[in-house]
């Protein structure tokens, strides 16, 4: 009858690490009834640490039988707890969604079914999307239907549709319409003022779909629109706007060559822009297309505290700049951008000849000096080289695919990677690109279509350019670092090069 002793008992029972099937049901049934908010509380707590056959039930039966969903705390911990459970029971998960009594439930609706849809997107392998169509497919009607397609064009940040895989596009299809067909977009393109205007205004309310306002936001981003500007600004510095609506943004803004963009930028950074890992990249990246942000950015960095400062406001530490961005300050190719960004990173340099024969002579004595372990050498990889080089199916697309190359080859991973110009494959020449609208950009060309070229960026974004606005573009050298291996130890090189090493079953 005392809910602190309720409270205490669920608590210690979650710190059991085999409940009996007794016990589990027994926590299903008193969430089911359970009255005291702070026991609801401590039931979904100990739900994420239960395995979820036991969970699951838990947490059906606190969003079925109780509406929380003005609780501050209670809907996040709910979604905690189905959250932790969307690797290791996938099933289990969308099992719960087999229950219609479920879909129209507050929190269900408010909490848990657009960050679920964006948790299997971003986990981007055959079991998530196969999880987001079932949902779809599970939906009960177009409402649920919506806020699932949010919570998709939330986790794809920008990625093509077009690149989903087959049974999750064929789920999506009927609702094309709510994804793209959106009724300005053919007029915005033509740049109609009514248009614009309308267009603005969507975006700037919050009660209008993500969808939608993507849409309109990515478009701005294509069209020469200067007055959106504004618009862009306030969605990126409000707080209440989700990161996938400010990453788009920030990519919008590129296009437009207005010193205010790198100012404003510069300000939302520390508090608003800095804790989601593609919105900050988003904001280095611009940063790095053009000279006066670029400067913005240096000149944060070396910003110091004042003697009466509460806290260290419109500042960005160098730590976080990530050596791609650093590369690309670089390419910009303006003397006192490029000078500042030597100073403050030193080591981020291209070795001479003499240099690198040195360094391979050492790793080669370093790998026959020992055995690698490739489980840290995954780790290793992921960091090291996983920004531009898929292995295994994982990492990025800047740089060529290292899966079917001959990884055996010891002597020529060696060379390859401390000496990456020595040969560059086609196809991943990088390319010093200047738009006619200022900006800077430096990548590998990923296809061409028409009269559009689209770029895989040294940020790790892709972008696709008509053309016509194609001012200049010079084939660069490699910008794979060459110094690649010397924050290694002797032991972590070993590893990577053992990781590298696996076959194509993994083994």
């Amino acid at each position: 009858k005392d809910p602190f002793v309720r409270l205490w008992t669920v608590r210690l029972l979650g710190d059991v690490a085999h409940l009996s099937s007794q016990v589990s049901a027994k926590l299903s049934d008193i969430a089911a009834v359970e009255l005291h908010p702070e026991v609801r509380s401590q039931l979904a707590a100990t739900a994420k640490r239960l395995p979820g056959t036991a969970a699951i039930p838990i947490i059906r039966n606190l969003v079925v039988n109780h509406d929380d969903s003005n609780d501050p705390d209670l809907p996040l911990q709910i979604w905690w707890a189905l959250e932790s459970k969307t690797s290791t029971d996938t099933q289990g998960v969308l099992d719960l969604f087999q229950d219609r009594s479920v879909w129209g439930k507050k929190t269900v609706r408010n909490i848990l079914l657009e960050r679920l849809m964006q948790r299997y997107v971003i986990q981007a392998d055959s079991t998530g999307y196969a999880a987001c169509a079932r949902l779809v497919a599970l939906a009960p009607s177009i409402q649920e239907v919506k806020i699932l397609l949010n919570g998709l064009q939330e986790g794809l940040r920008g990625q093509d549709m077009v690149q989903l895989p087959p049974t999750l596009a064929k789920a999506i299809k009927p609702y094309e319409k709510e994804l793209v067909g959106h009724s300005l977009a053919v007029a915005l393109r033509q740049v109609d003022k009514k248009a614009i205007e309308q267009a603005l205004s969507i975006i700037g309310d919050p009660a209008s779909s993500i969808g939608e306002r993507l849409s309109y936001i990515r478009i701005f981003g294509e069209i020469n629109a200067p007055g959106s500007v504004p618009a862009l600004l306030a969605v990126v510095e409000n707080n209440q706007s989700s990161a996938a609506l400010r990453q788009a943004a920030i990519q919008a803004l590129q296009r437009y060559d207005d010193p205010e963009i790198g100012r404003r930028i510069v300000n939302a950074y520390p508090n608003k822009l800095r804790a989601d890992p593609g919105v900050r990249l988003a904001a280095l990246t611009l940063f790095s297309t053009r000279a006066a942000w670029a400067a913005e950015l240096l000149n944060a960095i070396g910003r110091k505290k004042q003697p009466g400062d509460n806290f260290i406001a419109h500042t960005i530490s160098k730590d976080d700049v990530p050596e791609q961005i650093v590369r690309q300050l670089k390419v910009l190719d303006d003397p006192s951008i490029t000078g500042v960004a030597t100073r403050l990173w030193p080591d981020l340099r291209f070795a001479s000849g003499s240099e690198k024969t040195e360094r391979i002579s050492n790793v080669s004595t370093i790998l026959q000096s020992g055995a690698g372990d490739p489980d840290p050498g995954r780790a290793i990889f992921l960091k090291s080289c996983g920004a531009c080089h898929r292995l295994f199916d994982e990492g990025g697309v800047l740089g060529p695919d290292l899966t079917g190359y001959d990884r055996r080859n010891v002597n020529d991973m060696v060379m390859n990677i401390i000496d990456p110009n020595a040969y560059v494959r086609e196809g991943y020449v990088t390319y010093r690109v200047t738009t006619k609208d200022g900006r800077i950009l430096a990548g590998t060309i990923a296809g061409r279509s028409g009269t559009t070229i689209a770029f895989n960026l040294l940020s790790g974004e892709r972008t696709t350019l008509p053309e016509g606005e194609v001012e200049d573009m010079r084939p660069q050298p490699s910008m794979m670092p060459d110094n690649l291996l010397e924050a290694l130890t002797d032991q972590q090189v070993r590893d990577l090069f053992a990781y590298l090493a696996k076959g194509n079953d993994g083994h």
